[in-house]
């Protein structure tokens, strides 16, 4: 009985230290700073040089602004002329806003207002935990409230994520109004589900419930429970315009999730592009005049709506 009891305790003690330890990885992710995305991007030509100068040429404004939790947050404002539209981008989990850099270009060409930030906890930004789009999408409602600062209210504002981005601007539709239309390039529909396949793929466990104990304890550490991240949830309930794009290649977060998005939303326009042969976030490097492409005839079944 006493091997019994022990044997049950140092098994318990196990799943909490696992628990713990995912928990960890999970909200403490390691972030790369400005610099090392430049030259990341640069040498793996993901950064294209002439359209990266003529970024830097354009006239510019670091802006920051502080999270309700007191995080000081860091952006690039980017103004287009007199343009009355403007779209915020929201980058992917341990980068930073150099990452959306190379989706400005299309934007800045339809005459649109450019904003990047940097997420909390990750670049210029302050904070020492991410949330997956829990409080980042709080987040970005602020980012939202100084545009409207700037420009006055009623301005037309538009959202494009990646990755974790992409889950961010999902979720921010559930509570927030003013967006005209939401791009989500590689995005999650649900934490739980996407922690299932990365346990799978990484660690081979595809029995031992680690998520709830892990759960328990992001939200001790961070105030977040892993079943509240569900941007599928969201989609189910708005009808702002949302396109959907994913790689088919896309192993880290698959592509069915996209689908399964775009498959439960019933209310407003939609589009999915799934991009052949494409990886996680790559959709833009493997087939650049498609992104546009899609993005141009998105726009243009907006506009087609209104008349």
């Amino acid at each position: 009985m006493g091997i019994a009891i022990s044997i049950i305790i140092v098994l318990l003690a196990a799943y909490i230290f696992f628990g713990w330890y995912f928990s960890s990885i999970l909200i403490y992710p390691k972030t790369f700073d400005h610099d090392y995305a430049i030259a990341f991007d640069q040498e793996r030509g993901r950064l294209d040089a002439n359209y990266y100068t003529i970024f830097k040429s354009l006239d510019r404004q670091e802006v920051t602004i502080r999270s309700k939790h007191g995080e000081e947050l860091h952006g690039i404002w980017i103004p287009n002329e007199q343009a009355n539209k403007t779209i915020v981008f929201c980058h992917g989990i341990t980068w930073n806003l150099i990452g959306s850099i190379k989706y400005t270009e299309i934007f800045y060409r339809l005459g649109f207002n450019i904003l990047l930030y940097d997420h909390r906890n990750h670049g210029k930004s302050g904070g020492k935990m991410t949330t997956f789009g829990y409080f980042e999408k709080e987040d970005l409602k602020l980012w939202l409230d100084w545009v409207e600062e700037t420009l006055g209210k009623g301005a037309y504002i538009a959202t494009h994520g990646e990755s974790l981005g992409a889950a961010t601007v999902l979720q921010h539709l559930g509570i927030d109004s003013r967006v005209k239309f939401c791009i989500a390039d590689c995005p999650y529909s649900n934490l739980s589900e996407v922690l299932k396949y990365r346990l799978k793929e990484e660690y081979k466990i595809t029995h031992l419930p680690i998520i709830p104990m892990a759960s328990f304890f992001t939200k001790w550490k961070a105030g977040m429970r892993i079943k509240d991240v569900s941007p599928i949830d969201v989609v189910r309930q708005v009808e702002t315009p949302i396109l959907w794009i994913h790689g088919s290649e896309d192993d880290y977060v698959p592509p069915s999730m996209s689908r399964d998005m775009y498959n439960a939303k019933t209310k407003g326009i939609k589009r999915l592009w799934i991009v052949a042969e494409a990886k996680h976030a790559g959709s833009y490097f493997k087939d650049k005049e498609g992104y546009k492409r899609e993005v141009d005839a998105f726009l243009k079944e907006i506009e087609d709506e209104k008349h």
